[in-house]
């Protein structure tokens, strides 16, 4: 499968996205869990980069895989297309961003989810007591990736869009102080 020029890791100077790159671009298959967990990652980690054109490219072509009813595959190919849900509606382009959160919600989520069921607030603060940055970085990532979830298919009364996107900003500052960006 030809990538886009966004997962190049050739001349990329960002460590950690030239890793998250390399792992990405190794055998990409849209039939493969970890290229597409990798091909997030990456989308993930441009976006906290300021990097939104190559952000958009990664999410493009993980979105590229379609539901088969496999939620293994299509966790990382839903979180991937919200957060090119994301990129589009904070430029303008609704409708096309519409588009992308139609795809995830014909493929079904569970409602509690918009609720925060899966921020990881508890894994981020066990990691900053053990002193743990990798563990913090992690699993903040993860956390970011589910916080744009439920901020794009509309929060709920216990999650409302303004706390969204206060906790959207404090995750990607603290990872940018993680990864030194």
């Amino acid at each position: 499968m030809a990538l886009p020029k966004a997962f190049n890791p050739r001349g990329e100077r960002v460590r950690i996205i030239s890793s998250v790159k390399k792992r990405a671009s190794n055998n990409f298959k849209l039939t493969k869990q970890e290229s597409l967990r990798a091909g997030l990652h990456l989308a993930l980690w441009l976006y906290v980069a300021e990097r939104e054109d190559e952000a958009l490219e990664v999410c493009k072509t993980v979105g590229r895989s379609k539901f088969t009813g496999n939620f293994n595959l299509w966790s990382w190919v839903e979180r991937a297309l919200v957060l090119q849900s994301r990129i589009l509606r904070n430029r303008g382009s609704l409708f096309e961003a519409h588009i992308q959160l139609k795809r995830v919600k014909d493929a079904g989520f569970v409602p509690t989810r918009l609720e925060g069921s899966l921020f990881s607030h508890d894994e981020i603060q066990n990691a900053l007591a053990g002193g743990n940055a990798k563990a913090e970085r992690d699993w903040r990532l993860g956390h970011l990736s589910e916080v744009v979830f439920v901020r794009e298919l509309g929060g709920s009364p216990s999650c409302p869009p303004e706390a969204l996107e206060r906790d959207i900003a404090e995750t990607v500052a603290r990872l940018r102080i993680l990864a030194k960006l």
